[in-house]
């Protein structure tokens, strides 16, 4: 979500925002089958010690099991509001003048990697897909391309 409200500021304010530098941004939200497994087995405690995915969840995440079912109903307008918002950002890209930063992850659980042909789409746009990570976890060969390329930004933008 923040990357979508970083979106919409740079929109409303190109003068108060020199850039952004974004990861995993969901203009083309979904969710890997596995992906419900992995939040099963993190909600009910199983854990292997080698299912790195489920650690990376259970580390990033406060993912909590409730008995009571009903309380997952509330969830539901939220989602709603969730994919509304990420379909009003993706139809503004064009108006995105700042430059902008993009990371998305080749296997990311949650954002789907086709949300580069969106962000493509807009020349101030520069997109990097991180081909080494998921959404909760990076790779370190990725952490380092994230490292650089905020090194060289932060050095570039604060002169």
């Amino acid at each position: 979500m923040g990357t979508l409200f970083s979106i919409q500021a740079a929109i409303d304010y190109p003068e108060k925002i020199p850039f952004l530098f974004l990861l995993a941004v969901p203009v083309r939200p979904w969710v890997r089958v596995s992906t419900v497994g992995t939040c099963l087995r993190v909600m009910r405690g199983k854990l292997r010690e080698d299912d790195t995915a489920a650690w990376a969840m259970k580390n990033a995440t406060s993912i909590q099991l409730s008995n009571r079912i009903w309380e997952y109903i509330g969830w539901a307008p939220r989602m709603v509001e969730l994919l509304a918002e990420c379909a009003r950002i993706r139809k503004r890209l064009p108006e995105l003048k700042v430059p902008c930063y993009t990371f998305q992850s080749q296997v990311d659980e949650l954002v789907s990697v086709r949300c580069c042909k969106d962000l493509e789409g807009n020349p101030c746009v520069s997109n990097t897909v991180l081909q080494h990570s998921g959404h909760f976890a990076y790779g370190t060969e990725d952490c380092e391309i994230l490292r650089g390329q905020l090194g060289q930004l932060l050095s570039l933008y604060s002169k």
